[in-house]
């Protein structure tokens, strides 16, 4: 089979008009298929739906895609030559699964539900000011994808993640480096690859719930607290030679008080026996 596929599709259709009652349009395993043209505006008026599966040479879409006004749903899987998907203005929800070459998403005006599963070189997703819905599947990958961090952030009303706990570590709570993705999501939802709940956060709340686990992970990673001694300053040190020098100093002066007290408490004894002795002499 050749690897272009191009006018002979069309053929010379009565009204001028291709498939005009086709609304699905599949192609599936064709290994050798690099490029699907012949279609020209107008044709397949009704389509709704366009699926690519393993197709692993094809590096781009049908143009006449851009004319189809009733077509809402795009899948795109295992299209390993595919770099860009562009230009559809009437979409609606576009899955893209394990595309190896995928970079870019541009100018899908309508788009409001994209699912990214293992696109791992998708770097751009722009011109979508109509997205509300991000669902987020990187199991091979422990890198948050730059993609969902524009300049200016998506207003999403539902965003999923699926990763591992490194990739969700990295939006858990606000101290971690990508939580500003979350918190302009309405309601997020985190789940492991095994499936299992990590966490999940609603705006309108602002409550972050999270499992056992998430909360193990952070306590795991944390830094203790921890506070240097302050060195003392020179001045504030003193010698042992300066405190021997102290100690000789009190101790003479408790002497000298010492001294003073005894021969005071001798002059009042002198003193009361002479009082004595002239009582008794007059």
């Amino acid at each position: 089979m050749s690897p272009y596929i191009g006018p002979e599709i069309r053929g010379t259709p009565d009204n001028g008009v291709a498939f005009p009652k086709l609304e699905q349009f599949h192609i599936s395993k064709m290994s050798n298929l690099k490029s699907l043209s012949g279609l020209e505006k107008g044709d397949m008026p009704l389509l709704m739906n366009f699926r690519v599966v393993e197709c692993p040479k094809l590096d781009s879409l049908p143009s006449c895609l851009e004319h189809c006004m009733a077509l809402t749903n795009l899948h795109i899987e295992h299209a390993d030559s595919l770099e860009a998907i562009d230009n559809i203005p009437s979409l609606i929800e576009l899955e893209i699964r394990e595309n190896s070459k995928l970079k870019m998403i541009t100018n899908l005006r309508r788009l409001e539900d994209l699912k990214v599963i293992n696109c791992l070189l998708l770097d751009i997703v722009q011109g979508v000011p109509s997205l509300r819905a991000v669902l987020l599947n990187e199991r091979k990958s422990a890198k948050f994808p730059e993609w969902l961090q524009p300049e200016k952030p998506f207003m999403l009303r539902r965003l999923e993640i699926v990763g591992n706990e490194v990739l969700l570590d990295s939006c858990s709570s606000a101290t971690a480096p990508h939580w500003s993705v979350i918190q302009n999501a309405d309601h997020v939802w985190a789940n492991l690859t095994d499936g299992s709940f990590y966490f999940s956060y609603s705006k309108s709340s602002g409550n972050i719930h999270r499992s056992a686990r998430s909360l193990a992970q952070t306590s795991l990673h944390s830094t203790p607290s921890f506070t240097m001694p302050i060195a003392p300053q020179v001045e504030d040190v003193v010698s042992m030679d300066e405190v021997i020098s102290s100690n000789e100093q009190i101790g003479q002066s408790t002497r000298r008080r010492w001294m003073r007290t005894d021969l005071l408490f001798t002059a009042l004894l002198f003193v009361a026996a002479h009082i004595f002795f002239l009582s008794t002499k007059y």
